[in-house]
């Protein structure tokens, strides 16, 4: 099944090439039995990636996808919140050797202003 439908798709792809307006466009018209060997195949993927899904719960008891991605979601915010902390420390360090006026202040201010979000 797999084969034929490679084969539906490279002539799907050839018209798609050739355009239309081509004399080879209509070379091949997609008939119902190879929509119904695309639907087939659809759903023997669907049934296969449904089995691997289990199997892949059953071997890590944490691989819930929604979970997952919100694991992976909360981990790119985690490193942007890290990114701003250390701008921040930056900051504060090379005003703290600048001294003068204001720099506790300002440190303060900039320290606090990185914190809020934790």
């Amino acid at each position: 099944m797999k084969e034929r439908v490679e084969q539906i798709i490279k002539l799907m792809r050839f018209q798609k090439e050739v355009g239309e307006d081509s004399p080879y466009y209509d070379f091949y018209e997609l008939s119902y039995d190879d929509g119904d060997c695309l639907i087939d195949y659809i759903k023997q993927l669907e049934k296969e990636n449904k089995e691997l899904r289990k199997q892949l719960s059953e071997l890590c008891p944490i691989a819930d996808l929604p979970v997952i991605d919100s694991l992976l979601v909360e981990k790119e915010h985690m490193k942007e919140y890290i990114k701003n902390l250390e701008t921040a420390i930056r900051d504060s360090l090379a005003r703290m050797e600048q001294g003068g006026a204001g720099t506790r202040s300002f440190v303060w201010n900039r320290l606090s202003e990185a914190l809020e979000g934790w």
